[in-house]
């Protein structure tokens, strides 16, 4: 059997749980021919109606519901992780490396991070500064202070 598309067990799941196929059309943003297709497709290469069709009204037949009950929470878990790994896209995590020579790195970036930063974020293991982000749940202003400080110019 080829691999199931998980766009055919999302479009099957929102059919079931809508009841409709044009209310779970609108939801998916596609035609209900489409998604009709989709359906069909998916009910062939499985090999069993999942669907019960009438003029007025469609529900899940006992493998249908079987299906509903069973992939309904999984994916429901996976975009709910997708959601929390997207909110990490804006927090700084990682290794900053910053190359300088020690007289602007002490005279400098230090005096200045430093204030910001405890000094545990710097990992002393390497030549060199380095900040360590571990995943953090704050607002840290370290970046900015690091462009800040690379912009630096001695007054004249």
């Amino acid at each position: 059997m080829p691999r199931t598309n998980l766009d055919d067990l999302n479009a099957f799941l929102a059919v079931a749980k809508e009841r409709s196929f044009t209310r779970a059309a609108a939801k998916l943003g596609v035609s209900q021919s489409a998604l009709s297709h989709t359906i069909r497709g998916l009910e062939s290469r499985l090999g069993l109606r999942l669907l019960t069709r009438t003029t007025r009204s469609v529900s899940p037949t006992e493998t249908g519901e079987r299906l509903l009950r069973s992939i309904g929470p999984r994916l429901d878990e996976i975009d709910a992780e997708l959601e929390a790994v997207s909110a990490l896209r804006d927090k700084p995590i990682g290794t900053i490396r910053l190359t300088a020579g020690e007289h602007s790195a002490r005279s400098i970036l230090w005096p200045r991070l430093s204030k910001v930063l405890p000094r545990s974020d710097w990992c002393p293991k390497f030549a060199g500064y380095h900040l360590y982000y571990p995943s953090r749940r704050q607002q840290t202003p370290a970046f900015s202070v690091v462009v800040d400080a690379l912009r630096y110019r001695p007054p004249r």
